[in-house]
């Protein structure tokens, strides 16, 4: 069974929108954590240079490749650590679409067909922060 004109383009504004608006989320987060960090600026700098390599003469850095950003470790865990702390997405849910056995929840609990299940991929984090180096 297909979408409907309408389902799609719903599925597609979402698509679109929400991961413009995550990415803007987690890049915001972790310019204000910089600017509060400026050791760690430092190092992203340096890592941005022994990647990439400066910038040329009319002031264009090198082109980025998968490769070279997959290198990039300590922006990576900077990153990560500001998902960690500031997920874009607080929390999402999925339809139950057929009777789940009670054998696979903890508290043996069923959830009926058309209900929402909470997936609460951010919500321990940020209750449950304890600090890491970065």
């Amino acid at each position: 069974e297909g979408f409907s004109d309408v389902e799609l383009r719903d599925e597609l504004v979402t698509m679109l929108l929400a991961g413009h608006d995550t990415s803007a989320l987690v890049l915001a987060w972790a310019f204000g954590f910089l600017a509060s960090h400026p050791e760690s600026v430092e190092e992203v700098y340096r890592e941005t240079l022994e990647v990439l390599g400066p910038p040329g003469e009319d002031g264009k850095w090198p082109k980025f490749t998968v490769e070279k950003v997959m290198a990039m470790q300590k922006t990576d865990r900077i990153l990560k650590e500001v998902m960690r702390l500031r997920p874009p997405v607080f929390e999402m849910t999925r339809e139950v679409t057929k009777k789940a056995p009670a054998t696979e929840r903890k508290d043996g609990a069923r959830r009926p067909a058309g209900s929402r299940q909470p997936l609460r991929s951010g919500a321990q984090r940020i209750l449950f922060r304890p600090p890491r180096p970065v």
